[in-house]
């Protein structure tokens, strides 16, 4: 995590606070108690999951020197105590930190699916214009550096790690940063003040839903992020989604569209997919763009247009854009490995959204059998675990049941998964390992291994995790 490596901030007088005549320095503002330091002003507000108050004196005991709250709270060091928590929050991060609106071009992506994929596509595309850094679900990046660690709970940052990381950007004088934003992290306004100035929007469908309870206070939370774009700014939608006209009626900014119809300002047609990659073309200002990828999917060919339109309304040419996002990777969203004359897909799809959209393209592409490893990180939605199951089940014809970062095998997603596969065959092999190298012996050359799951790709610093390329490359030569 980027945020690791910063100095100390300077230190900031309590005082200057809501006039708070608390004359105590503090030297940074925690908002979670096991992550308190010494000398830091701690926020204990109430979240989706857990109440911050029960917590203040393990936030004190880790070394805070001062406490908000909108609570009386019978405690040793001062409390400054507020109306609104919530909107404290981003007060009390704007103040200590500084205001980064005026610093970079803030690019924010949403959406059900593809919002990952969008903002590292981005990322590596503007980086060969100008600086640009990244926040993400798995990584953060500066001006291209090599910073891979996973975020907490593979969710959106905490405002006041995303105001430490902005920090440094502007140290490091960025000129774009790409911004991945969550349902949840708009929900508890964790991007503070911030506002965007370009706002893209990929897709919205059902799934994440568990943090908000139902569709609407999970649309609403996505609609958040549109109304922090900059009057001057743009919006970027998806003209094929169909709660576009909703999204469309929110902006305050100028509006921007990419999909299949004639009335976007970009349209792709003409798609041409194979195991080797994509080809298509794309219409923008009455101009015709061929373009062709190794990236594969339907989705892709979205994620693809999005881009570029985020290019073009930053400035940057369309004949220079073309070129550099023909060249756009990602490791293990839809990524096709051809081995030993044998065809394997590798795919962390965390949604059933995806899980379907993907192995409906593999269907249309695949010249024999989709035989399946597949696995779900154990959550609180298990109705995820039917759907994965069901969807395997309509357009699998083998299916292999795993785990995914679970290691007693006493898992319910397993047995959900599996009590879905009712027309096909199946097996269960708890070992992940055991599990591609079943699929292996089972696969010829004409069949697509579909090996599904999030183990490597977000594994801790110190977790161990199978390697799906290394088990790939180890059981292949047999």
């Amino acid at each position: 995590m980027l945020i690791e490596e910063m100095e100390v901030v300077e230190m900031k007088n309590l005082k200057n606070l809501y006039n708070s005549n608390i004359d105590i320095n503090i030297t940074g503002v925690s908002i979670h108690s096991k992550n308190t330091k010494k000398g830091d002003l701690y926020i204990a507000r109430k979240g989706l999951n857990s109440d911050g108050n029960l917590f203040v004196q393990e936030a004190i005991d880790h070394g805070a020197v001062a406490v908000v709250s909108d609570r009386n709270l019978d405690i040793d060091i001062p409390l400054i105590k507020v109306l609104d928590i919530n909107s404290a929050v981003s007060e009390i991060i704007e103040w200590y930190y500084g205001s980064f609106n005026d610093c970079f071009h803030v690019i924010g992506v949403t959406g059900t699916t593809g919002k990952t994929s969008v903002c590292y596509y981005l990322e590596q595309l503007l980086n060969q214009f100008d600086y640009t850094s990244l926040m993400c679900t798995n990584c953060v990046k500066c001006n291209g550096s090599n910073q891979t660690k996973p975020s907490l709970a593979h969710t959106m940052y905490p405002i006041n790690a995303i105001y430490q990381n902005l920090l440094k950007f502007r140290e490091k004088e960025s000129k774009n940063v790409v911004l991945e934003v969550t349902s949840e992290g708009l929900k508890q306004n964790r991007t503070g003040n911030l506002m965007f100035d370009i706002g893209v929007l990929t897709n919205i469908d059902i799934a994440h839903i568990d943090a908000h309870g139902n569709m609407e206070d999970y649309i609403e939370s996505k609609l958040k992020m549109f109304n922090k774009i900059k009057k001057n700014g743009v919006a970027i939608l998806n003209k094929d989604s169909k709660y576009f006209d909703r999204f469309e009626k929110t902006c305050n900014c100028s509006v921007y569209t990419y999909g299949k119809t004639n009335d976007c300002d970009l349209q792709f047609f003409d798609v041409n997919y194979s195991m080797e990659g994509t080809s298509f073309k794309i219409k923008y200002k009455n101009h015709i763009y061929f373009l062709k990828t190794h990236l594969i999917g339907t989705g892709n060919v979205y994620n693809i247009c999005s881009v570029i339109l985020v290019a073009l309304k930053l400035g940057y040419n369309i004949k220079d854009v073309i070129p550099k996002v023909e060249n756009l990777c990602i490791k293990g969203r839809l990524e096709i490995i051809k081995h030993k004359n044998r065809n394997y897909v590798i795919d962390f799809a965390v949604t059933s959204y995806a899980l379907r959209t993907n192995l409906e393209f593999l269907n249309t592409i695949k010249k024999n059998k989709i035989i399946c490893v597949i696995s779900k990180l154990e959550g609180k939605d298990s109705n995820e675990y039917y759907e994965f199951g069901k969807i395997a089940n309509q357009l699998c014809d083998t299916v292999i049941v795993t785990t995914d970062r679970n290691k007693t095998g006493k898992s319910e997603a397993i047995k959900y998964i599996s009590s879905e596969l009712k027309s096909i065959f199946y097996k269960i092999v708890l070992n992940r390992e055991d599990a591609i190298k079943y699929a292996i012996d089972l696969s010829d050359g004409d069949d697509i291994i579909y090996i599904v799951g999030s183990e490597y790709f977000f594994k801790n610093e110190n977790e161990e995790a199978i390697n799906p390329y290394e088990i790939i490359e180890k059981y292949s030569n047999e």
